[in-house]
């Protein structure tokens, strides 16, 4: 084979000697013959280049024979460690598997792939991943098998699913014992005839990942139960097949997730890549209740012109039960919202506790369901000092009742929300929220009012003069997880740019929240960076509107379960910005 690549320097380049995660494949000759036309030698090494050229920590087991295919790999890329050599019948797997005499084949298979040989093979993943734990050559906690050509699946190109794995060597994942697998089932539907003879995508088989404990555990159910399991239907079968039915005796419970044979095979829950910050302060804030209303979500403002910090705090008629159900105070069942202002001076240390209302004879709608200013975040607009403004989300003042966004003055000193204006999205939508408004009024030369719309594509908008947003910059990046990202926060400039919590959720019972730090461009307000995920105290309903940045603090006003609002301080070195954003 001829090597594409041109990465002259990639022989010279460093590589770390410790990985959270190592990456283990094999590479065996398992046909004399191509088993289908398009599946040459040359098809197969340059699926596995471009797995190569992802930089991942990747332990190959190969035989004697195909050690030489291998070995130009090993000199180009340092990311590759060859596993000891070792042939197909010296396997384990292949030992057990000549012990019962008799063994057909799959009926339902292709005979030209589907061999003994390659049946084997995928049946040995956990002992390669034995293999892989004892020898550690990175000293890594977590272990990842991964197919040798799995790129061959990824249709949309190789951009992506690299992405995903370059992060994923970087993770850090939860503190607990975990085997995360993916598969194309949503639950085990095989029977007694096509356990052995048909395909079973329960699970994927050619990804998956856990704890070093939880893979041996993994391979020590091929110990303790496959002969049992060959010897019971006389049919050497896939090892997708073989993972269902210990699935379906209970002898195997790994975490389990939705994918296809495409990237989303790598595309794991966040639950097992997000841990807890270390808080150096907590505060629960003492609200009290307002009638049937108590108190969420914080938002943060410091007024440099009246040296002041101001909080406006959102107070609604309903709870979150502990099932995610809401438990609503009105007898039509109305979510309402009132929005609560405390005013922080610092040079006196008054501390002015006031109501925040909107303007009056501001039009309402019949038909509403939902009352008030949700989420008000506070900013103000370079070259008018004077006045704060406010944007949330409103259903009762739209003409059409979708969730809108609204922006306008928000005027402390008179405890109103003034000069309302409804903002128009680039499409029609059902429901708009989470917009962040830049600071600055120009963007390219072209003064207006700009807001981040989207986080991938990444997208800027600019307000014409009839307040419709005009999509005006965007970007395209492939960032793991970020096609649920919403914006949580306004940006706080700093040194390196502006940085700003954004988060994103995943549907659970009740809901996970993941949150993260983005760095943007000054001047471009382009994403560059981001930090690893994490919640505040559990994985739960946890929302965060208010941020900002003292010295060598950053500082969040977070609700816990849609209520009891807390004030967090966390060292911003225990929140590195270690991603990079490939725009």
């Amino acid at each position: 084979m001829n090597k594409t690549t041109d990465d002259d320097d990639i022989k010279s380049t460093t590589f770390s000697t410790t990985f959270s995660t190592t990456f283990v494949t094999a590479f065996f000759k398992i046909y004399d013959e191509p088993p289908l036309k398009d599946r040459t030698m040359d098809w197969r090494l340059q699926n596995f280049e471009k797995l190569a050229k992802t930089c991942i920590p990747l332990v190959i087991y190969t035989c004697q024979e195909y050690y030489s295919l291998l070995a130009p790999f090993l000199n180009i890329y340092p990311n590759l460690r060859l596993g000891k050599i070792i042939e197909l019948q010296e396997l384990e797997i292949w030992k057990k598997i000549a012990e019962i005499e008799n063994l057909r084949l799959p009926e339902k298979r292709c005979e030209t792939k589907d061999t003994k040989e390659y049946i084997a093979l995928m049946n040995s993943k956990t002992e390669f991943m034995k293999y892989a734990i004892e020898e550690n050559f990175w000293n890594s906690t977590h272990f990842a098998w991964i197919d040798f050509n799995i790129f061959h699946i990824m249709k949309s190109g190789s951009e992506y699913p690299t992405k995903i794995l370059q992060t994923m060597m970087k993770r850090d994942f939860q503190n607990d014992d975990f085997l995360v697998v993916p598969g194309c089932w949503d639950y085990n539907w095989t029977n007694e005839w096509s356990i052995p003879n048909e395909v079973c995508w329960r699970f994927c088989g050619g990804f998956f990942l856990g704890t070093s404990t939880e893979v041996i555990n993994f391979h020590e159910l091929y110990e303790k139960w496959f002969q049992d399991f060959l010897r019971n239907y006389g049919v050497l079968t896939w090892e997708v097949n073989f993972w269902s039915w210990l699935e379906l005796n209970k002898y195997f419970s790994p975490k389990w997730y939705r994918a296809d044979h495409n990237s989303s095979i790598l595309e794991f829950s966040a639950d097992f890549c997000c841990n807890g910050l270390p808080i150096s302060k907590s505060l629960l804030c003492n609200y009290s209740d307002i009638d049937e209303y108590i108190p969420t979500s914080t938002s943060y403002f410091y007024d440099e012109t009246g040296d002041r910090e101001i909080l406006n705090t959102r107070y609604v008629n309903y709870k979150i039960l502990n099932d995610g159900c809401y438990f609503i105070h009105d007898e039509k069942r109305y979510l309402r919202t009132r929005n609560i202002s405390h005013i922080y001076s610092v040079s006196s240390g008054s501390n002015v506790m006031k109501e925040i209302f909107e303007e009056e004879d501001y039009p309402d709608y019949d038909g509403a369901y939902v009352f008030g200013l949700e989420d008000i975040r506070l900013y103000k607009l370079d070259g008018d000092s004077a006045n704060i403004r406010f944007i949330c989300s409103n259903k009762n003042h739209v003409p059409n009742l979708k969730t809108r966004i609204m922006t306008g003055i928000y005027d402390v000193d008179n405890g109103l929300c003034r000069d309302m204006r409804i903002l128009h999205p680039p499409g029609d939508t059902y429901c708009e929220k989470n917009w962040i408004p830049l600071p600055s009024n120009r963007l390219d030369d072209v003064v207006g009012e700009y807001f981040i719309y989207k986080w991938m594509p990444f997208e800027i908008g600019r307000l014409d003069e009839t307040d419709q947003l005009l999509i005006v910059k965007s970007y395209e990046h492939n960032t793991p997880f970020w096609h649920g990202i919403r914006g949580s926060t306004c940006l706080q400039e700093t040194l390196d740019g502006y940085i700003c919590l954004v988060h994103f959720s995943e549907e659970k019972s009740p809901r996970h929240y993941f949150h993260l730090l983005v760095l943007l461009e000054k001047g471009t307000f382009k994403p560059v960076k981001y930090s690893r995920f994490f919640y505040f105290h559990k994985k739960s309903i946890e929302f965060c509107i208010g941020f900002c940045k003292k010295e060598a603090k950053y500082c969040f006003w977070i609700s816990n379960f849609d209520r009891d609002p807390e004030y967090l301080e966390v060292d911003c070195c225990n929140i590195e910005l270690c991603y990079d954003i490939n725009l």
